[in-house]
């Protein structure tokens, strides 16, 4: 059992860490969790899925070996939390977590199609929205987190039920015994513990997590649009933040980029005051939902503290912008990243007190 998993009685929010977040699959026991309430503890040998035709009040119910015994799919998707990257933003909204950068991850899922499902006894030829209901909630309140589809987002190809994560039944923290995935929303969407789906014509369903939280707005009672598809965004692998590297000597800039929206044609890096961008190699991902591995090669030559800055372009067009789009709970940070290194004399050493002194430095630079 792994380390998240013994943690099952707790709500658990954490970040994945470096090393893990520079890997192309993330593994399930470093891939960052969020949790709205304490992780439920679930007999596997109990659990129901309830599917509900809320117009017609029929009641379906399958066991995770009905599950089990449908057609899988497996698919490598991105998560994302909406708020990642919220500390950018350099404010703080009550309630929500202050991420840095590692609210995120890329996993193989695998599991049932949730088109098969619905369609197998369902009937849905009149629905235009499906609940989904996780078992997880508030003790005092009794409240639940809830989402919900829209009828077309929940039939696409790639929204499963997933019971396994890289290959193994899904931990506790990631939703055991089985979870919604959605591919290229923001991972509020695909819902954890997932106990009971409700179809309904609803034009104007609410939930809480749906339509008070999880929404780009201003001010309260301003309309609002809620958070849905991934912005295009990047992130820097190598070299890491505070690195130290010598002028004139060939460094590989790596990293990753992603959107919900397409697939990532353009990664574009420039360094320090240079204004010029230049185009890194990008490598095949695969799978239209994962994140595409970026590269390129640069020759620092003036000494000192300096910038990296990359922005990527998916094939919709849509481009990090330069400055994070404001709204009232910080969600969805894309602006270009940035990451500081110092640059040293070929001849200097790379040592513990230069790399102290560096460091030092770039803390009081680092404000984007």
């Amino acid at each position: 059992m792994d380390n998240l998993s013994e943690l099952s009685s707790i709500s658990l929010n954490k970040e994945t860490p470096t090393e893990a977040l520079g890997m192309t699959i993330t593994p399930a026991d470093s891939f960052y969790t969020r949790s709205h309430f304490d992780i439920p503890v679930i007999d596997a040998a109990r659990w129901e899925l309830l599917v509900e035709n809320v117009e017609s009040g029929e009641i379906f119910t399958f066991t995770l070996e009905d599950l089990r015994n449908m057609p899988e799919k497996t698919i490598t998707v991105v998560l994302e939390c909406a708020g990642n990257g919220r500390k950018n933003f350099e404010k703080k909204v009550e309630g929500e977590i202050q991420w840095s950068e590692g609210a995120l991850g890329n996993a193989s899922w695998t599991g049932v199609p949730l088109s098969y499902l619905l369609m197998q006894k369902v009937r849905i030829d009149d629905a235009n929205v499906i609940y989904f209901e996780g078992l997880d909630k508030d003790e005092k309140s009794k409240s639940k987190f809830v989402r919900y589809l829209p009828l077309e987002k929940a039939l696409e190809r790639g929204t499963i039920i997933a019971l396994k994560m890289n290959g193994k039944d899904l931990p506790a923290a990631h939703g055991y015994p089985a979870r919604l995935v959605v591919p290229g929303w923001y991972a509020m969407a695909s819902l954890k513990w997932l106990g009971r789906i409700k179809i309904s014509r609803d034009m104007r369903p609410f939930a809480y997590f749906n339509d008070m939280r999880y929404v780009y707005s201003e001010m309260a009672n301003k309309s609002q649009e809620p958070v849905r598809e991934i912005r295009v965004k990047s992130v820097i692998d190598s070299p890491t933040a505070n690195q130290i590297v010598h002028a004139g000597s060939y460094v590989t800039i790596r990293g990753k980029a992603w959107s919900g929206s397409g697939k990532i044609v353009r990664v574009e890096v420039r360094f320090g005051n240079v204004s010029e961008w230049t185009r890194a190699e990008l490598e095949e991902s695969g799978s239209p939902y994962s994140w595409t591995m970026w590269k390129t090669k640069w020759i620092p030559k003036e000494i000192g503290s300096t910038s990296i800055y990359v922005k990527a372009t998916d094939e919709k067009g849509n481009t990090q912008p330069d400055l994070p789009i404001m709204n009232k709970f910080l969600y969805g940070y894309n602006a270009i990243t940035r990451r500081e290194i110092l640059v040293i004399d070929q001849e200097s050493p790379i040592n513990d007190e230069i790399a102290h002194v560096s460091s030092k430095s770039r803390m009081s630079q680092c404000k984007v």
